[in-house]
């Protein structure tokens, strides 16, 4: 007997009331009724079951989570290579520095997180990359144009520094002679 048939049995016997739940599961820990829907000849055999093609609910939750990871390494590093700007365009905490120790550890802390930045943005075009491949594609499309707005930002940033350095040094100086 199935559920239903034990319910529509129950409410014959008992002037149209529905079953309390605790009459219900006695009824079902007695063996009254079974809470199979279709019975064994309705079922697909076992070989029919096992045969049919299950995407893995594993590589959903992972391809989902490779773009989200992605997207928060991509602000993270953004935040982590822009933060050297940050601190250097503060007036006030480059007059904090007065010693030459000072200056040193500042701009090696300085260089560490843009580093790390530097990193982190590496990291999320790992993650990024692939997410591109499965279902959801937004969150790695968004890390992944975000992770490129942040490369060209470090890229520009690191060519200035490499080639420019030379060229603001001049202008200091030019500016040293003029003002003194």
């Amino acid at each position: 007997m199935t559920k239903d048939e034990w319910i529509e049995n129950f409410k014959n016997t008992h002037g149209g009331r529905e079953p309390k739940p605790k009459e219900f599961r006695r009824a079902l820990n007695n063996g009254d009724f079974s809470l199979e829907e279709q019975s064994q000849a309705d079922q697909p055999s076992l070989e029919k079951r096992s045969m049919a093609p299950k995407a893995p609910l594993s590589k959903r939750i992972r391809s989902s989570h490779n773009g989200i990871s992605s997207l928060v390494l991509s602000f993270l590093s953004f935040l982590l290579t822009l933060m050297p700007l940050i601190i250097i365009f503060r007036p006030s905490f480059l007059d904090d520095l007065n010693t030459r120790a000072e200056i040193e550890n500042t701009s090696s802390m300085i260089l560490a997180v843009f580093f790390l930045g530097c990193l982190l943005l590496v990291l999320s075009f790992v993650f990024a990359i692939p997410s591109l491949f499965e279902k959801p594609r937004h969150l790695a499309f968004i890390a992944l144009c975000f992770s490129l707005l942040n490369g060209a930002y470090v890229y520009s940033l690191l060519a200035f520094a490499f080639n420019g350095g030379t060229y603001l040094t001049n202008i200091i100086n030019l500016l040293r002679t003029i003002f003194s």
